[in-house]
């Protein structure tokens, strides 16, 4: 296992522009629907009166269709924008995988097995997915502080 983390290790270093390419374009496909559901939950509460502190006065619960309408709209936004955030993670690694074609088979060549191969491109794989989350739960946490005050900037003219 040692030289499994090892050979990664080494394999990252030489190729970090990549990596940092590959890392990027996962933080931001996570990141799509994240902010999404973020601010479309906020423009709701906008548009009922409401604050993430103060929910609206209880004599005024009665939603009207329009508002519900707009609340299945954006829902259903956030899920086809998840989808769609799937599928380019899902791309972005195959196409990884198929770049890396001609290294997988120099590695066979000189003596890893395939199984020590596949554990290679496993962790890897692993190590962009945990980073790329991480930046997006940073970069979450970052907006769901100001989204209130965006919310009000983009709709609110």
């Amino acid at each position: 296992m040692k030289d499994t983390l090892f050979l990664t290790w080494q394999y990252i270093k030489f190729n970090r522009r990549r990596l940092a390419l590959v890392v990027a374009l996962v933080t931001i496909a996570a990141l799509l629907p994240l902010v999404l559901d973020l601010f479309a939950d906020e423009a709701l509460l906008h548009l009922r009166g409401e604050t993430r502190s103060t929910p609206a006065d209880p004599s005024s619960y009665g939603i009207q269709e329009d508002q519900k309408l707009l609340g299945n709209t954006l829902a259903m936004m956030v899920s086809v924008v998840g989808a769609a955030s799937l599928v380019v993670i899902l791309c972005v690694l195959t196409l990884s995988l198929s770049t890396r074609r001609e290294e997988m088979e120099a590695l066979t060549r000189l003596g890893c097995s395939p199984m020590r191969v596949g554990a290679l491109l496993s962790i890897e794989f692993v190590l962009i997915c945990l980073t790329g989350g991480f930046f997006a739960l940073a970069l979450l946490l970052l907006l769901g502080e100001v989204s209130a005050d965006l919310v009000r900037f983009f709709l609110v003219r």
